[in-house]
């Protein structure tokens, strides 16, 4: 089974203030380069490789610049390697919290866009895109996600889950079948976090000790909550791109009101 998850809260991500990390030159490093729209793709792969994922990564930002209120940035950078030593020495540069056994990847604010660094773990990594980039998209329109990160990690997982159509629509027909694994695994064994833990679980806990079992948890709840109820999420998320919702407690709250569902409830549904 190939564990795919990687965290990407990183010193870059949480730049509050207007510091930021500025950039290097890597392009002789990547000599294939696409660029399409705001999107440059590097890579030390192949020009084909470079060409499916810029046009693929448009469409990522397409889709998200509709989903989310607010975009980081008006461009975004992407280099490719699967030369381990060149990203062990990007990484020293950009760390990132690296979880053992998840892929490869950090970032890099410049001060006006994001570069990203990444390892495939598949051809197309079409996955790391869609969950990797909705972070960004997310932090910026709702900046305190990472407080309690449930709801970043399982919208992630849950676009990742997924594949953008030709009409550029995101496509879910069911969850990430690695995860989903795991999650029935610890369902019978009755070894799941309860959600009221879940729902409020700190960042330095939810990526800590078990954390596969908060990401799957966390896909499987976003994905009941998309399938069962979403007229809800379409509001929620409405909710926060005009900032009327900023904080987790009131994420939980509004789900549980307008879904007339309490919490155990849902934990009844969901974990089904």
């Amino acid at each position: 089974m190939k564990n795919i998850i990687s965290v990407v809260i990183l010193q870059a991500m949480l730049f509050a203030s207007t510091a930021y990390s500025g950039s290097v030159n890597f392009t002789n490093d990547f000599p294939f380069k696409y660029a399409v729209g705001n999107v440059t793709v590097y890579s030390d792969i192949s020009e084909e490789f470079s060409k499916i994922h810029g046009e693929h990564c448009l469409k990522v930002w397409r889709l998200y610049s509709k989903m989310f209120a607010r975009t980081p940035g008006k461009s975004i950078e992407l280099f490719y390697t699967k030369n381990q030593k060149r990203y062990d020495e990007v990484l020293k540069r950009y760390p990132t919290i690296v979880l053992k056994g998840a892929r490869q990847v950090t970032v890099n604010w410049t001060g006006d866009h994001s570069q990203w660094f990444i390892v495939p773990y598949t051809e197309p990594d079409f996955g790391t895109q869609l969950h990797e980039i909705s972070h960004y998209f997310m932090y910026f329109t709702y900046p305190k996600v990472y407080e309690y990160p449930w709801f970043c990690e399982g919208s992630a997982m849950y676009f990742e889950s997924g594949y953008i159509d030709r009409a550029d629509n995101l496509v879910v027909e069911k969850p990430f079948e690695s995860l989903h694994g795991m999650f029935i695994d610890w369902r019978s064994k009755n070894g799941l976090v309860p959600l009221k833990k879940l729902v409020y679980m700190p960042q330095k806990e939810f990526y800590s000790g078990e954390f596969y079992k908060h990401y799957s948890q966390s896909m499987m709840l976003y994905y009941y909550l998309m399938r069962n109820h979403a007229g809800v999420m379409d509001r929620l998320m409405a909710e926060i791109n005009r900032g009327k919702i900023s904080q987790n407690g009131q994420i939980v709250d509004f789900i549980i009101k307008n879904t007339g569902r309490d919490l155990p409830q849902i934990e009844k549904e969901y974990v089904k």
